[in-house]
């Protein structure tokens, strides 16, 4: 029968006693024993090696340090987790250079969609200078083919160049993945026109992909930031009117992370925010000072599961 070891005693931290607290901190930090082999060798109870090892660590027989680089970072991250409803955040370098701001957000999410990727997923991008630097630094991501498709239709008023299928292409270059463009523009010119173009024998796998969606990257676009490009900016102006401070897929938010009615949501081509609340993995991207309200304002809607973003945007939002 084991034995229960006796914490309150007097003599806890005799010699006798530190030395048995040092041999069960080695059997368990060195010798890589569980609790239950520890205890059944030593014949006491699992509960008394677990407090053993507790003891050890509050009298400095067991210090424990972490080599690591990136500690600032860290801190940063679990800062962020804590404060904000996410599962993960990951936060990369206090860099100038966007190159280098996308090299650390590639190697980051390399890893990340090695987790969250499996064979015959379905893979939903948005668009943005962030998402395509981060994509051109992604290591090589074995994961079985996969369907990756962009989350709307193809935005008119930015720099084509970062564009969602630029950042499919991208992603795919990386990825055992087959691309499905989306046959529209993001905002078209009426709602008949939408109606029209999702009722269109090419639409319908585009939107069977957007109901199988398991993960999702997406940048958090600002109403008035440069790269704003799902709506002109008469409409930008008019949003921001109403309250918007950032647009998600083209769904405007409040800084409160609230929807607000959209005026031009009746015409808009593109996975809605309800339908991304569940998807199973959301992952926002965003970097610098600029972003850290829009990124507050779509942590607070809730429906972020990653947050991808520098040290620059990371000090603001703590």
């Amino acid at each position: 029968m084991s034995t229960e070891m006796d914490f309150e005693s007097p003599t806890d931290n005799s010699n006798a006693r530190r030395d048995l607290f040092a041999k069960i901190a080695r059997l368990y930090y060195v010798e890589d024993m569980n609790q239950r082999q520890i205890a059944e060798q030593l014949n006491i109870s699992v509960a008394s090696v677990s407090r053993a090892l507790s003891k050890a660590k509050d009298l400095n027989i067991v210090k424990i340090s972490i080599d690591e680089t990136r500690e600032e970072f860290h801190k940063m991250e679990i800062g962020l987790e804590r404060r904000y409803p996410i599962r993960e955040c990951m936060v990369a370098g206090r860099h100038n250079n966007p190159d280098d701001v996308h090299r650390d957000m590639g190697s980051m999410v390399t890893g990340l969609l090695a987790r969250l990727l499996k064979r015959d997923n379905v893979l939903g991008l948005g668009w943005g200078s962030d998402l395509l630097g981060l994509a051109k630094n992604l290591g090589r991501a074995s994961v079985g083919r996969i369907d990756i498709v962009p989350l709307s239709g193809t935005v008119t008023n930015a720099d084509p160049s970062i564009g969602a299928d630029q950042v499919a292409q991208a992603f795919a270059s990386r990825l055992d993945g087959d691309i499905h463009p989306v046959p529209s523009e993001a905002v078209v010119e009426s709602g008949a026109a939408r109606t029209s173009i999702m009722s269109d024998p090419s639409f319908p796998p585009v939107r069977r992909l957007w109901n199988r969606l398991d993960t999702v990257i997406l940048s958090v676009e600002s109403v008035d930031g440069r790269e704003a490009g799902t709506y002109t900016s008469d409409q930008k102006k008019e949003l921001k009117k109403a309250g918007a401070v950032c647009t998600i897929n083209g769904t405007p938010i409040d800084a409160d992370g609230n929807e607000i009615a959209n005026p031009f949501g009746d015409r808009l081509v593109a996975v809605e925010l309800e339908e991304l609340r569940h998807v199973r993995n959301v992952v926002a991207v965003a970097s610098g000072e600029k972003s850290v309200d829009p990124v507050r304002a779509a942590l607070a809607a809730g429906f972020v599961h990653v947050l991808v973003i520098d040290a620059k945007c990371g000090d603001g939002l703590l």
